[in-house]
């Protein structure tokens, strides 16, 4: 995959803090919310193993499908459902043979085109038994774009789950959003680039921990490690 940062130069994703900018007047309430998770529920962390997001960079060679709006099932239940995707997404959207949703039950699912600048992600994502692509939720966004979805373009009301609406994360940011890539990890952090021993360097998702979609219990994991899609994955 290609090593470039998402979003404009000018996004706050790429913007460096400057050593004048002022303090925001809830700084101190928004950095004691981890200490307030302490030893409740199970705190917080940053994904490094679980919970991150497949990515898979495509072409205009890679196929294009239909993804369905999924719908909760009989019995189903999530805290602010029913959910949908957004305005004009499920059609065409590129998706690479043999692309697979997160293993977790948020199911994302990104795919990024850097030549038309335009990325697709989904929560809630996975492939019927019909064999045909379904999510809960799907954007499409623009790679140049700034990073975060306008406000405005959703009617949503306090106490909604911005799910309902389209976007994958509840903060309004793409799926991708905030991702380090592991040719990022290569690249700028490790001495010697890509000659570097590439064991555990995946997409990671820094973010705390919010209510995932599930069905049935989780099971208990024994395996540390688990092989993510997060490289090249598209059809030439």
């Amino acid at each position: 995959m290609t090593t470039s940062r998402f979003f404009s130069p000018d996004s706050f994703w790429n913007t460096p803090i400057r050593p004048d900018t002022p303090t925001d007047p809830g700084s101190d309430r928004m950095i004691g919310l981890p200490e307030d998770k302490v030893g409740k529920d199970r705190g917080f962390w940053i994904n490094c193993e679980y919970w991150s997001v497949p990515v898979y960079e495509v072409d205009g060679n890679t196929p294009r499908r239909t993804v369905h709006q999924r719908v909760l099932a009989p019995g189903e239940t999530y805290k602010g459902g029913p959910f949908r995707q957004g305005p004009g997404f499920g059609r065409d959207v590129p998706v690479p043979p043999g692309a697979r949703p997160s293993p977790e039950s948020d199911q994302h699912l990104a795919v990024i085109d850097r030549e038309r600048q335009l990325a697709w992600d989904m929560w809630g994502a996975r492939w019927r038994a019909d064999g045909e692509l379904e999510s809960f939720t799907g954007m499409c966004s623009r790679l140049d774009g700034p990073g975060v979805f306008d406000p405005t373009q959703f009617a949503i009301r306090d106490g909604e789950s911005l799910h309902r609406y389209g976007p994958s994360r509840h903060a309004g940011f793409p799926a991708y959003a905030g991702l380090i890539m592991r040719d990022e990890i290569l690249n700028r952090f490790l001495p010697g680039g890509a000659d570097e021993p590439r064991a555990r360097t995946r997409p990671t998702s820094p973010r705390s921990r919010r209510p995932g979609y599930r069905t049935t219990p989780r099971p208990r994991r024994s395996d540390t490690r688990r092989r993510r899609p997060c490289s090249r994955a598209c059809s030439r």
